[in-house]
């Protein structure tokens, strides 16, 4: 037990490191702890510079910690371009790998356009560090970064960060945020997101400023200060399907109901944002990235031929009397289609790749409230009327006299279709009707599916 007195003979054998005899005083305590010190740096650097010796200082610890976090840095950022070039070699498409750890430091290139909100901190490079936040003040702020040096080809996106280290957390109110960006506008204030803090993920979408949440995963998360996050916008779910990746494990997945999110040309850039967290002597710092990365992500691993379009709009729609084709972008959401088949949602039409006979769908919605007199579902190709299909759907009488309007129709045909011809979908009608045709939010009500049955052998 050491005794409770210090003595000015203790004070010598500490400095001196030099026993006095008595084993159970503060200076032999003293002296123990110290060795005890001096031997667990030894170790930190001789098993993190692979050397041989004793005797290292706390220099040499701390450059043996930088050079570690360093070559972590570096291999996440090697990571992140070899799921990059596996994610390409799979799918397709477009793709570019931004290793940060190997630029020099100063601030970000060019090819990233910044927007700050907040009075204070920047986001910098650190060379073999990465992209860190740069405190200055006590206030929150957010860096806003999107990359301009290319787009994804498709609507379908898959959003690498590698990181350094985690964002910050004090406490459930107070912490730092890293996001990832995908289908982003040029302007940066649209676009889906994957949002981290240490403990705490979600996915959702900012359309022109205002943010929609669609799920949080708040148990169960813990950030990684050395992760690989990916979000993937369009999946083989169908594009408005998105995951938030941590390595190859899911850790959130989301298929939108509705259109909130924007998708198409304009909207196929991509980046993050990072948020620092104000505390009174400072700020909370998000996670330092080592790269980012970004490929297309349009799936190729369904078997067959086949596609599928919906309307998810509750709004009706009016049809016109005669033969008309469905109204421009009745249908709003397309998903789990092959490569064989392309779309327009703007016409509602599917593009083949192959001679064939196609099978085709249509189911729609209705108000119920009014039906034309009678309307033939028909076939377009090419924009041209080919065939009526079904039984007429119109007006009819119920039991009681009553008149009874059915809620939903449909019919399917098959079609022999040339390589570069584009079906639709339209009907005939005896009369016009201002408000008929409608969708519902998953899809299942209002629909267009199209699949080859046999290729052409000529």
């Amino acid at each position: 037990m050491m005794r409770q007195v210090f003595k000015i003979q203790d004070l010598i054998e500490a400095l001196s490191g030099v026993e006095d005899g008595d084993t159970a005083d503060f200076g032999t305590a003293w002296a123990n702890h110290r060795a005890e010190v001096r031997a667990s740096v030894d170790n930190l650097v001789t098993g993190l510079f692979g050397w041989i010796g004793t005797g290292f200082d706390n220099d040499d610890q701390a450059q043996a910690i930088q050079d570690v976090a360093a070559t972590i840095a570096g291999l996440s950022a090697s990571v992140t371009a070899l799921q990059n070039s596996r994610n390409n070699q799979s799918v397709g498409g477009l793709g570019t790998v931004v290793d940060f750890t190997s630029m020099p430091t100063g601030s970000l290139p060019s090819t990233f356009t910044l927007g700050y909100t907040g009075s204070a901190g920047t986001l910098q490079v650190a060379n073999g560090v990465g992209a860190y936040w740069s405190s200055s003040g006590n206030s929150n702020r957010t860096c806003n970064f999107t990359f301009n040096d290319l787009e994804t080809a498709t609507d379908y996106q898959k959003i690498w960060l590698a990181f350094g280290s985690s964002p910050e957390w004090r406490n459930s109110s107070t912490y730092a945020v890293n996001e990832i960006h995908g289908r982003k506008n040029a302007a940066g204030d649209t676009y889906v997101f994957a949002s981290m803090s240490k403990y705490t993920a979600q996915i959702g979408c900012v359309v022109g400023g205002a943010r929609t949440v669609f799920v949080t995963k708040s148990t169960g998360f813990s950030f990684k200060s050395n992760g690989l996050y990916a979000l993937e916008c369009g999946t083989v779910g169908g594009l408005r399907t998105y995951r938030l990746l941590e390595g190859s494990t899911v850790v959130l997945a989301h298929t939108e109901a509705g259109t909130t999110s924007q998708l198409g040309a304009g909207y196929r850039l991509s980046g993050g944002s990072v948020t620092a967290a104000g505390i009174p002597l400072g700020q909370l710092s998000p996670g330092t990235i080592a790269a980012f990365a970004l490929s297309d992500n349009q799936a190729t691993t369904l078997v067959g031929s086949f596609a599928r379009m919906y309307r998810s709009s509750t709004t009706a729609v009016g049809i016109s009397s005669g033969y008309n084709q469905l109204p421009a972008n009745f249908f709003d959401n397309a998903g789990g289609n092959t490569e064989d088949l392309s779309y327009d949602l703007a016409t509602g039409g599917w593009t083949v790749a192959n001679d064939g006979n196609y099978w085709v769908k249509i189911q729609s919605g209705m108000t119920g409230i009014t039906a034309p007199d009678q309307l033939v579902w028909t076939v377009f190709i090419n924009g041209v009327p080919y065939e009526e299909c079904g039984n007429p759907t119109q007006r009819g009488s119920s039991e009681v006299g009553g008149v009874r309007i059915p809620t939903s129709t449909g019919a399917s045909t098959v079609v022999p279709l040339q390589a570069g011809d584009t079906v639709t979908w339209g009907y005939w009608s005896n009369e016009a009707l201002v408000t008929f045709l409608n969708g519902e939010a998953s899809g299942k009500k209002t629909h267009f599916s199209i699949g080859l049955l046999n290729r052409s052998l000529a």
